[in-house]
């Protein structure tokens, strides 16, 4: 075949070419909108409200072994287990909170009254041990010093 077929050809194609756009309805046109928008409204999260939170830090004093990689447990006297804060306890006694919630972790503690106890590591029994007192965190930073009494050992 000669160029100039091959050309006319081309021209020919390109002329009888039609966009999908011209020929679609306007349903069909609604529709490729939609699609090529509703990947971009995907992409944006919705999160559940939840209560305020506070920052919590504090340090675990023990006259016996120190429970690290324990967890320090903070129970609000309302809305309990929905909002039970938590922290892992460090070498030095240390531990800041953090509530996980349904969909994200929040930092801290619900303000309020809480109820305390201390879960100890499995190597040292795994057991919760309660804290007397409650622990009141407010609308501000919060530092606990938490006395842990002598648990015997396993």
């Amino acid at each position: 075949m000669s160029r100039a077929c091959k050309g006319t050809l081309r021209r020919l194609a390109v002329a009888e070419y039609k966009s999908p756009l011209r020929m679609a309805t306007p349903v069909r046109r609604a529709f490729l909108v939609v699609l090529l928008v509703l990947p971009h409204g995907c992409q944006h999260r919705l999160e559940r409200p939840a209560l305020p939170t506070y920052p919590v830090r504090g340090k675990i004093v023990t006259s016996g072994t120190m429970p690290i990689g324990g967890c320090v447990q903070f129970e609000p006297a309302k809305n309990g287990l929905n909002y039970l804060a938590q922290g892992v306890i460090d070498a030095e006694g240390q531990f800041s909170l953090q509530v996980p919630y349904i969909d994200r972790v929040l930092p801290g503690a619900t303000e309020g009254p809480h109820a305390v106890r201390v879960l100890l590591p499995l190597k040292q029994g795994g057991k919760p041990v309660p804290i007397e007192g409650t622990f009141l965190v407010e609308a501000r930073e919060n530092e606990f010093t938490i006395q842990m009494p002598n648990v015997p050992a396993m």
